[in-house]
């Protein structure tokens, strides 16, 4: 068990340290974006906010004439201070202050950095190459973490309390050694989590097994179909967000999608106050010439393989519980940053001792 340790860890340790550092950035991309534009996030304190909002059909409008290009999405929040968000065909998103109609900010596209860093946590910037070594890493840092476990496994409650400590004074080997060994310990439960959420992505047999967990038929059926008539027209972005509020109920955050064809719905989704992730959301299908609701997907009666499916992703990347599941997160994926280095650096000071003693006596 021990010399399976050390192989996969030899083997594997750059690409695990490559992507467990890149997963420590990923964790706080929502919060770092938000310090990097507040605008986004937060309007400016002025006097305009105390009056009444302009409306969004108006600043639809209004940033239709700026942009010239079609509206794709409308993300409206009950923080009254948060400004809203219209997304464009052209892929840029703008940020209106829906007291004043001025845009506050611009992004074009996503963040640079976050999309190359997430290309690296994920493929190396290899393409399917790189996802497949990276899958192959990941399954090595599971066997190695269960190994590691298995190795590490106390006798008696006085091994447990010294291995569960570091040592003082000690020298740089044994603190090294302690790095290894006792944060690897603390770390453990989230790195295997992550680890194996992580393979859902890496290999596509094990996100269709998780898919394959709902049962045949029981899928979600596909959105359904306005129903157009001669002469209607499509309702206002207001009566739909007023619609989208009657069938969904409370919600913190409305994402509106506008409607290309005749035929299709406008779909809205929600965020309830008590959603346990950003992901949660429950959707409502409504016709754009009625305004009537033709469908409610509740995101709880969701079959079990689509909500397992949906939840992979805050468990990876450790939003589930909000601040404290991040910085656990964050701290986890440091920590398997440097287990790597502190490894090499642990055989190295087993292997080359050992080698030099023994070039030495034949010397002799």
């Amino acid at each position: 068990m021990f010399l399976l340790h050390q192989v996969l860890g030899i083997a594997s340790g750059v690409v695990v340290a490559v992507v467990c550092l890149t997963g420590a950035i990923l964790v706080f991309k929502v919060e770092i974006i938000a310090a990097m534009h507040p605008a986004r996030v937060h309007l400016a304190s002025t006097g305009n906010h105390r009056g009444n909002a302009l409306g969004v059909d108006a600043l639809a409008d209004s940033v239709a004439r700026q942009s010239r290009a079609r509206l794709e999405t409308v993300t409206l929040y009950s923080d009254s201070q948060r400004p809203e968000i219209f997304t464009l065909a052209n892929g840029r998103r703008m940020y209106v202050d829906q007291y004043t109609g001025r845009v506050v900010d611009v992004q074009k596209g996503d963040e640079r950095f976050f999309v190359v860093t997430e290309a690296i946590h994920r493929r190396l910037l290899a393409g399917e190459i790189g996802r497949r070594v990276v899958g192959i890493a990941t399954v090595c840092f599971v066997v190695i973490l269960v190994s590691g476990v298995v190795i590490w496994w106390p006798r008696t409650v006085r091994m447990l309390r010294t291995r569960l400590t570091f040592k003082h004074p000690t020298g740089w080997k044994r603190r090294n050694y302690d790095l290894h060994v006792v944060l690897g310990i603390y770390s453990t439960v989230i790195l295997l989590v992550v680890g194996a959420t992580g393979l859902v992505w890496s290999f596509r047999v094990i996100g269709n097994a998780v898919d394959g967990m709902t049962p045949r038929g029981k899928a979600t059926p596909p959105p359904p179909h306005s129903v157009p008539e001669s002469g209607s027209t499509p309702i206002s972005l207001a009566n739909s967000f007023d619609a989208a509020r009657f069938a969904l109920g409370a919600t913190t955050t409305l994402v509106l999608y506008v409607p290309e064809k005749p035929r299709e719905a406008v779909t809205v989704m929600g965020l309830p106050p008590d959603a346990p992730y950003r992901q949660a959301m429950d959707i409502v299908y409504l016709d754009q010439f009625s305004g009537r609701a033709l469908r409610v997907d509740r995101f709880s009666n969701r079959p079990l393989g689509e909500l397992l499916r949906r939840g992979t992703n805050p468990v990876h990347v450790g939003t589930l519980y909000g601040l404290p599941s991040e910085i656990a997160a964050f701290l986890a994926c440091l920590i398997g940053t440097i287990a790597p280095i502190t490894g090499v650096i642990i055989w190295i000071n087993r292997r080359w001792p050992r080698a030099f003693n023994a070039r030495r006596a034949s010397h002799t």
